[in-house]
């Protein structure tokens, strides 16, 4: 028998007419200024154990809020870089399948003291999920939505902290994919995006590599892959390295630390390209003080003689270096060609 003919109507309504341009995406969520989630659209915020993902999620919410508060005059708010959109009204959903009950709301506790809140909206629904199945997750997941679009005429965002708890195995490719293609639809169909949290491999501090086939294929839909890092001195950085936009370079993203006597993360003032700058000088500083020692100015060869003799340093080595010297004002030159420090 023949094939029955394929209907294509719904593929013609897919095609791109360059007179007929779709609206451009609103930014939802925006992190150092540039956006980093639309509607419609993945996000991944990935780290070690213990980097601050949940601080990070916290500071989402706190946009959330704070973007939404119409009552008095702005206040001051440490959101950690993150700015969001009004709500208006529409559902903010927080999914947290990996902290104890306990553990959980002390974020959603944490996040509302950030923003300045006393207590939750309406429109703001967070639950802990941890101890219930699978499939018992994914469904209360749909039905929430439902749920919030039927209650707040909307979508805001929805952010799933621990993703890899929706699945048995994110090593499966199969259930993987599945789930991924699962949470684009979901995105799209709630015009909201989609933010979803997990670990890296342990291996992967370096390279941000994370679980199995479920990371690597939300990798590679999201819109955005945020990843945040803990250096030595317990400073976390959350930066952007694979967006469809611009990405935010690790050392330019906003830097947290845990401040004990707040109870949550704050803000550094300095970026770590700033802090790497302000090491750099004054190691410059440094080198220059030792070779100045005793000796109040002295010529270019005298300079020279006195770099290789104090810093091992000849030829064009020595003569970039005092070029460099100048640059940052760590010495200067008299009227007389001589140098002396600053």
């Amino acid at each position: 028998m023949p094939q029955a003919e394929m209907d294509l109507s719904l593929l013609d309504k897919r095609r791109i007419d360059l007179n007929n341009e779709p609206l451009k995406p609103v930014t939802v969520y925006s992190l150092a200024g540039q956006q980093i989630c639309t509607a419609g659209n993945l996000t991944v915020i990935a780290a070690q154990a213990k980097a601050g993902k949940s601080a990070v999620v916290g500071a989402m919410l706190s946009a959330a809020l704070a973007a939404s508060s119409t009552v008095g005059p702005p206040i001051e708010r440490d959101l950690l870089g993150f700015g969001a959109a009004s709500t208006s009204g529409k559902a903010v959903v927080l999914f947290d399948t990996e902290q104890s009950l306990h553990d959980a709301w002390s974020l959603v506790n944490r996040g509302v003291h950030r923003a300045g809140f006393t207590g939750l909206p309406g429109n703001f629904r967070c639950y802990s999920l941890v101890g219930i199945s699978n499939n018992m997750r994914r469904q209360f997941l749909e039905a929430e939505l439902k749920r919030s679009i039927a209650e707040c005429k909307g979508i805001h965002s929805l952010i799933i902290d621990g993703i890899a708890d929706m699945c048995i195995d994110p090593n499966d490719p199969e259930e993987a994919f599945g789930l991924v293609d699962e949470l684009v639809q979901l995105a799209v169909n709630y015009n909201c995006p989609i933010i979803v949290v997990l670990h890296e491999n342990p291996s992967g501090a370096d390279t941000g590599k994370t679980r199995g086939h479920l990371g690597s294929q939300l990798e590679r839909k999201a819109e955005s892959n945020l990843r945040v890092a803990k250096d030595g001195k317990g400073n976390s950085t959350i930066f952007a390295d694979r967006c469809r936009r611009a990405s935010i370079p690790k050392d330019a993203g906003p830097r947290f630390v845990y401040d004990t006597s707040k109870g949550m993360h704050v803000s550094l003032s300095t970026s770590a390209k700033e802090d790497g700058a302000k090491a750099e000088n004054e190691m410059h500083r440094v080198e220059a003080i030792d070779v100045f020692q005793g000796v109040e100015r002295m010529t270019y060869t005298e300079l020279k003689m006195r770099m290789a003799e104090h810093l091992s340093l000849k030829g064009r080595t020595a003569e970039r270096r005092i070029k460099t010297w100048k640059s940052l004002g760590v010495i200067t030159q008299t009227q007389d060609g001589q140098y002396r420090f600053a």
